[in-house]
């Protein structure tokens, strides 16, 4: 399990090694946030120095899980 350093719940993610000027670990997440009741779900960009506890930006913010899974498995592949 990661930590996201906003106290967001992630759902999944994917990480690779990072380096050449980016943090040792980058990644994508998709994740819950439980305070936000008109977009629950966002997927961020995310970088971490200790593939544990996790930076995030750059999100897309959805109302539904399955339009955030679509947008989770297109960044993925792009990551």
């Amino acid at each position: 399990m990661i930590t996201l350093h906003n106290g967001a719940e992630p759902l999944a993610w994917n990480v690779r090694p990072g380096g050449n000027g980016l943090r040792d670990y980058v990644g994508v997440v998709l994740a819950h946030l439980p305070h936000n009741d008109l977009h629950p779900y966002v997927v961020w960009s995310m970088a971490s120095d200790d593939n544990r506890s996790w930076d995030c930006s750059g999100g897309d913010y959805h109302s539904d899980y399955d339009t955030a899974l679509e947008a989770f498995a297109t960044r993925r592949v792009l990551n």
